[in-house]
């Protein structure tokens, strides 16, 4: 009987495609890990159990098909996110390794039936609807957060823009003050001994002397 049961046993792994590196912890052991270390967080999804349970330790690819089945569950959950996530029979794990068979859920082994886990297909439609509902609002949370990052951006934009404006305007008001002092000075503008940094308080206080300004009139002083 027993001789009977291995040779079962072997036929059974030859048919297998890929492998668990658990060695002979069971993935309810593993599961259950898992909960443990993570007691806030979800459930580990069957996503996330069987990189656990099949990813090289090593990080070397594997003989069998393990290696094809990783890298398409890692580019799928890149690609998918949200289905990820996903507790109904319709998950990204089985978009990957196909339906389950109507006695046995992979990853969760023997005797337990996909009913077990989602229910009738009654049930199986409304967790659809409810994973829908739950992609949908954290689509529009996400618009909705990005419109306000949006609209802060703008109205930044719009005041940086006022603030430039009123820059030049005031600097453009000092400008044309400060010529208008050079002029009833009778200073040039360019003069080599005017500052372009200079205030118009300094301006107005600056008394012209002989010699002081290229061509500058020196009525001020009463001579000619």
């Amino acid at each position: 009987m027993a001789k009977e049961r291995s040779e079962k046993n072997k036929i059974n792994k030859a048919k297998y495609t890929f492998f668990h590196t658990i060695g002979s912890k069971t993935s309810v052991e593993i599961r259950e890990e898992e909960r443990m270390k993570n007691v806030d967080i979800k459930e580990t999804s069957r996503v996330e159990m069987f990189l656990l349970t099949h990813k090289p330790k090593d990080g070397n690819k594997t003989k069998d098909g393990t290696s094809r089945i990783v890298s398409e569950l890692e580019k799928a959950i890149t690609l998918h996110p949200e289905v990820e996530e996903s507790t109904t029979q319709d998950d990204l794990f089985s978009q990957v390794l196909g339906k389950e068979r109507p006695d046995f859920v992979r990853i969760y082994g023997k005797g337990v039936a996909p009913t077990d886990l989602w229910g009738t297909k009654s049930t199986i439609e409304i967790q659809k609807i409810i994973d829908e509902v739950k992609r949908n609002a954290r689509v529009e949370m996400q618009e909705e957060m990005q419109d306000k990052i949006n609209s802060h951006r703008k109205k930044k934009r719009k005041e940086e823009k006022a603030q430039r404006k009123h820059v030049e305007s005031k600097s453009k008001e000092s400008k044309a003050k400060k010529a208008k002092v050079l002029k009833d000075l009778n200073v040039p503008e360019h003069s080599p001994t005017m500052s372009p940094n200079m205030t118009l308080n300094e301006l107005k206080t600056k008394t012209p002397q002989k010699g002081n300004f290229s061509g500058a009139k020196l009525k001020k002083s009463g001579k000619k």
